[in-house]
């Protein structure tokens, strides 16, 4: 079931599948490449502001964990379909409005292209 709330899965998977401080979750991020402040981590936490896009692998590999997990937490068996769909719709809720335009910016560029090659032939 997706969650809304990713601070509330962060905070759910450190506490429970690694045990991690949130310091020394920022810590593995910044290793990895990733600058991020601890406050900052704190605020994705207490969902008081979300992720980007491109800091969700980052936290992944901090948690050891795929990044699907963040998004979405497993509740019984879905056929397969349903998850995709359950796991694209979180996602781009859980994105701030900048990437929201670029998804559908790019989800329009795509149809576009489609119509105009459909024409050729």
């Amino acid at each position: 079931m997706f969650r809304e709330n990713i601070g509330e899965n962060l905070r759910r998977i450190r506490k429970s599948h690694t045990g991690l401080s949130v310091a020394k979750v920022v810590d593995k991020i910044n290793e990895n490449g990733y600058e991020l402040s601890v406050d900052t981590y704190y605020k994705w936490e207490r969902g008081t502001r979300k992720p980007p896009c491109d800091a969700i692998p980052y936290i992944a590999e901090a948690l050891g964990i795929s990044e699907n997990i963040i998004f979405h937490l497993h509740e019984g068996c879905k056929n397969e379909t349903e998850n995709e769909l359950d796991y694209l719709e979180g996602l781009y809720s859980s994105m701030e409005e900048r990437d929201q335009n670029l998804i559908q910016d790019l989800i329009l560029r795509l149809y576009r292209d489609q119509k105009r090659s459909m024409k050729i032939f």
